[in-house]
């Protein structure tokens, strides 16, 4: 992470405030909106009206939330590029056709003992 990029974390819950202090995560701007969906909701509203095209030329969003198709559509048709980083099990189809590219984590635990 450079000084010129923006990281944005949204969390719906006291919890994941919390948990973004106690992190190792500086310089990033937190939102947090309460409720089912919350977290969701607030970083989409940031993607359709903040004008992330004029200000940066590539856009990483890490979910695999279909729920942000549309706003990610929307901010590609403005001229950004967006790239979807998401867990290849929970990555919506329509989020991968609204996206220019994607990057799909691999979860594989094998051979871990409990010990």
């Amino acid at each position: 992470m450079t000084n010129h990029d923006l990281v944005i974390v949204g969390v719906s819950s006291t919890e994941g405030l919390l948990a973004i202090a106690l992190s190792d995560l500086r310089n990033c701007r937190s939102l947090y909106k309460p409720g089912k969906d919350g977290a969701d909701l607030a970083l989409q509203e940031v993607l359709d009206t903040e004008g992330l095209e004029y200000r940066f030329s590539k856009v990483h969003v890490g979910s695999g939330d279909g729920g942000f198709a549309t706003s990610i559509s929307a901010l590609a048709g403005r001229g950004a590029e967006v790239v979807v980083v998401a867990r290849s099990e929970s990555l919506a189809k329509r989020l991968r056709l609204a996206a220019h590219r994607t990057i799909e984590l691999r979860t594989e635990i094998a051979g871990l003992d409990a010990a």
